[in-house]
């Protein structure tokens, strides 16, 4: 019996501490300096190279401010939901970033990356990392 215990904790302690998601701390992770688009996948393929050279920066009054060298700040607003397991995107009509208009559902968080997936079409995913 004292065996079992002690597998079910290391299975309980390892369950836990291999989680990368950090979904409470969220608004803390996205507005601690710039991100820029690491992956993009829209319908099963990769169009990561669209979003070459944008610097997203959130911040904590719910705006982003993107920005690209030779155009203009592009405004927008994002917002975290649902206990911080969705992330809302919206730039208007603003051309290539209207591609990044959605109610995403959050995946893995870390201090340096951010993923996220549509609920209804899950192939189409985006992946922010931050910039040093």
């Amino acid at each position: 019996m004292k065996r079992l215990v002690v597998v079910l904790a290391l299975l309980l302690v390892g369950t836990l501490g291999g989680c990368t998601s950090n979904h409470d701390d969220l608004t803390d992770i996205v507005t601690r300096g710039p991100w820029r688009v690491s992956n993009f996948i829209e319908t099963g393929d990769e169009h990561t190279s669209l979003f070459h050279g944008y610097v997203f920066t959130f911040k904590t009054d719910g705006t982003v401010s993107v920005t690209r060298p030779g155009l203009p700040v592009a405004p927008g607003t994002w917002d975290e939901h649902n206990n911080n397991t969705r992330f809302d995107l919206d730039f208007g009509a603003a051309g290539l970033l209207e591609k990044l208009n959605e109610d995403w559902v959050v995946g893995d968080v870390t201090d340096d990356q951010l993923n996220l997936h549509e609920i209804a079409a899950p192939f189409n995913q985006v992946e922010f990392s931050r910039i040093y």
